[in-house]
């Protein structure tokens, strides 16, 4: 009883807290706005012309359309025939699931595909961080892009962010003496379960090798051009949802495409420091756009139009996918494979 609600507990503040810091920013960035702004920011969404916002949402779906069909190439080599429909709508119930814990997507993506179609959850799981590792390797390409053409515009940006995270010189030496003894710690606390649960630890190690075979789909597929052209056209569409909502105000549709890659870049960054980037991602994009010369009313209504009509569509699709899913596999038969 008393771990229950001790896991309840836990489970309330992963997330509460993230919503609480959410609501503070949206309260604290408000508070910044003088009455004009104010009266600015509730113009632009009156005025913006939602027909851009409802396309961007279709380029929004596309990718999570690729991203499940991407999925294939990296069962393949693990032998598992593949689902299309139900790829996809795991996929929609796992960023769904993201939205209330952190990360949480990904188990139920991988464990609704091993309940209704009989795979093994632990390579799923393995191929999920393989799709991962491609996702953070064109963050950071696209990171570098900036970095190289937006250089001088985005330098104070920059500046700020790592005084603000990593304060003083002597902080960073903290951190990185914090970072070596959580690594002893988890060397030392191996040779214990090992020793002292060996239950626990073959659990463990069955749990490993799966996650590995999984993630070796990424370097055994057969298909890395068909999976490349994927991940490409997933982060093209991923920079069009913001793009294309430029042209909801007249006054950005005239900024050149690199200021959007920077919105996008700061965007990305922003959902992954909060939780399901509320609060933070229109920040993030005002502040961008501050460096553009854009007011801080425009970029803050932009901010918030992006992140609420992928959100809302996150919602919708993701709960729709969860219901459809139990229908279509309550015998747990799999639809006829792609």
């Amino acid at each position: 009883m008393r771990m229950n609600f001790k896991n309840t507990l836990i489970n309330a503040l992963k997330v509460l807290l993230p919503v609480s810091i959410a609501l503070y920013i949206v309260y604290v960035v408000y508070q910044t706005l003088s009455i004009e702004e104010r009266e600015t920011l509730s113009n632009a969404f009156l005025t913006a012309d939602y027909f851009w916002v409802a396309l961007s949402v279709c380029c929004g779906v596309l990718s999570h359309i690729s991203r499940a069909y991407r999925w294939k190439y990296l069962q393949e080599p693990l032998g598992y025939s593949f689902n299309l429909p139900n790829a996809f709508m795991a996929v929609m119930v796992g960023y769904f699931a993201n939205l209330a814990l952190p990360r949480i997507g990904e188990f139920a993506r991988c464990g609704l595909i091993a309940k209704y179609e009989n795979k093994d959850v632990n390579k799923l799981l393995g191929t999920v961080v393989a799709e991962r590792i491609s996702d953070v390797l064109m963050l950071v390409a696209a990171i570098g892009v900036v970095l190289i053409f937006e250089y001088e515009v985005l330098k104070n940006l920059f500046d700020q962010i790592t005084v603000a995270l990593l304060g003083k010189a002597q902080s960073s030496l903290a951190l990185a003496g914090y970072f070596i003894c959580f690594i002893l710690l988890m060397i030392l606390l191996f040779f214990l379960v090992k020793k002292t649960m060996p239950g626990v630890y073959e659990k463990g190690k069955k749990l490993v090798l799966g996650l590995m075979e999984g993630v070796q789909t990424f370097i055994t597929m057969e298909k890395k051009w068909p999976f490349l052209f994927h991940t490409l056209f997933i982060w093209l569409m991923y920079v069009m949802m913001i793009y294309i909502c430029f042209f909801s105000f007249p006054e950005l549709s005239s900024l050149h495409f690199m200021s959007v890659v920077a919105c996008f870049v700061m965007g990305s960054i922003s959902i992954v420091l909060v939780q399901g980037g509320i609060g933070a991602y229109p920040l993030a994009i005002m502040q961008t756009l501050l460096l553009y010369g854009i007011s801080k009313p425009l970029g803050l209504a932009l901010g918030w139009i992006v992140w609420t009509a992928q959100t809302i569509m996150i919602i919708l699709f993701g709960l729709v996918s969860l219901i459809l899913l139990t229908l279509l596999n309550k015998d747990n038969r799999s639809v006829t494979d792609v």
